[in-house]
């Protein structure tokens, strides 16, 4: 499992630990509240005080009026209460930043790489197609007859490109735009084979190409 993914549910267990921190710590300062401050926590949470994470009690709690009060044990709760809220907060600014700049990219690149697997194994089948009947299909479909979870289209849900004469073939992804890059797939086979470059998965709108005679452009090892 890639470290990023590691981190994102690291962070999720974190910010669930701590929700669950400041929600039964909410509960024990509008309990010690009620007790000891009435018409404090009256104002503040009422008849449904067992909802604590009412934006009324974050608000009272951030704005530090707590302090005032006579009771020691709620001015150190709400001391406790708000730093977890700051904490909670940080949280999950912190995951939302290491979700949209390392988790979503990580996930993408993914997309691309499985996308590499998949071409890999359509263009096995296709050799054993040519194997069996001394010739290629000139639908894809009918060369991946046997591959029981056979797509026709790629991880962005994207028609997959092939072309062929019979004696070679093209088979392409059009990447995450799902625009072709090329104006003749089928010139790319003179120009193979090349080896595949794990360089390439960090361009998600770039074309994954395998030919009869090799790869073109794939994001593999």
């Amino acid at each position: 499992m890639p470290v990023q993914i590691k981190l994102l549910f690291g962070t999720a267990a974190g910010a669930g630990v701590l929700l669950s921190l400041l929600w039964l710590l909410q509960i024990w300062f509008l309990a010690e509240l009620r007790r000891t401050e009435p018409l404090a926590w009256r104002r503040i949470a009422g008849p449904g005080w067992l909802r604590s994470a009412s934006w009324k009690t974050v608000v009272f709690i951030q704005s530090g009026r707590y302090r005032h009060f006579g009771s020691a044990r709620v001015r150190r709760l709400g001391s406790v209460l708000r730093l977890t809220q700051v904490l909670v907060l940080f949280l999950v600014m912190a995951g939302a930043l290491e979700w949209f700049f390392v988790i979503r990219p990580t996930l993408l690149r993914l997309r691309q790489v499985q996308e590499f697997g998949k071409l890999q194994v359509y263009a096995e089948a296709l050799a054993k197609y040519r194997e069996d009947h001394g010739h290629y299909p000139t639908a894809l479909r009918d060369g991946l007859s046997s591959i029981e979870w056979l797509s026709p289209e790629d991880e962005w849900c994207t028609p997959l490109v092939y072309q062929s004469d019979g004696t070679s073939f093209v088979l392409a992804s059009l990447g995450k735009g799902g625009q072709p890059e090329f104006a003749d797939y089928s010139a790319l086979r003179d120009q193979v084979p090349r080896d595949a470059n794990p360089d390439e998965c960090n361009d998600l709108q770039a074309d994954q190409v395998v030919t009869d005679r090799g790869w073109y452009r794939g994001c593999g090892k």
